[in-house]
């Protein structure tokens, strides 16, 4: 099984146009449409506003890297 890992960037903007930090999360599912639900899931289990029906996500596949100490670097190829 291969895995990718794919680092997104989550916005939860509420409908009167009010947004909450962002916050990241990670999937590694090989297709990106997988990764994509996967991705959506895994923010809302994160998030106590989805509890609320005036607030969505809005996903952002991130072009950045985890390097050893765990933090996000940008690729820059």
């Amino acid at each position: 099984m291969n895995a990718k890992l794919r680092i997104w960037r989550v916005a939860t903007i509420s409908k009167t146009g009010m947004h909450a930090p962002l916050f990241f999360v990670e999937t590694t599912e090989f297709k990106i449409e997988k990764a994509e639900i996967e991705a959506l899931k895994k923010a809302r289990a994160k998030s106590s506003l989805s509890r609320f029906d005036n607030w969505g996500f809005e996903l952002t596949k991130c072009k950045v890297r985890k390097d050893e100490f765990g933090r996000y670097i940008k690729h820059h190829q």
